[in-house]
Formats: C-alpha cells, sequence, structure tokens
C-alpha cells in the first residue's frame, strides 16, 4: 500500500472496505477519485476533497460521536449515494 496519507494503519481488507463504503456513499466507482492503474497517485481533485472530507468526518466524530455506543458520522450522512452531498429542504 502506498501513498496512505489518512487511512494509515488499516490492512489491505479493511481500506477495501472502507474505499467501498466511499464508492457507495457517492455512488461513484473507484476511478471517480483514483487514477486507473495507480491508486497511490495524486493527480485528481477528487482525491483531495476525499482526504479533507475524511478529516471532517473524523472531527466530527471526535467532537459530537464520543460514545463507542452511537452512530457516527459517515460519507452517506450528507451524501447519500449522489456526489454532491443532498441536503433536505
Amino acid at each position: 500500500l502506498k501513498n496512505i496519507q489518512k487511512l494509515k494503519g488499516l490492512t489491505k481488507p479493511e481500506l477495501v472496505k472502507v474505499m467501498k463504503s466511499f464508492c457507495a456513499s457517492l455512488g461513484k466507482k473507484c476511478d471517480h477519485c483514483h487514477v486507473k492503474g495507480d491508486f497511490s497517485a495524486d493527480d485528481k481533485d477528487e482525491k483531495r476533497t476525499a482526504r479533507m472530507m475524511i478529516d471532517m468526518v473524523n472531527t466530527l466524530n471526535e467532537k459530537f460521536f464520543t460514545d463507542p455506543k452511537e452512530n457516527r458520522a459517515t460519507c452517506f450522512m450528507c451524501h447519500r449515494g449522489a456526489e454532491k452531498p443532498v441536503f433536505e429542504q
């Protein structure tokens, strides 16, 4: 595993599970954020945005979901299967 910046310490199966959850949350495939054939490349803005979103979700969980028995903030919480966050009006 190369160029892991935000999800350090995960095993490969754990990382794959997280990446699949990102795909499901945004309704996109891996190549939305990753360069085909080179997952470690930082060429796409979407990958940089994903890293910022990981920080945001981690901050939400640290500040507001401190009880491990509570639900946690996730990407799906706002994205609901769409690339752009979906907010009820």
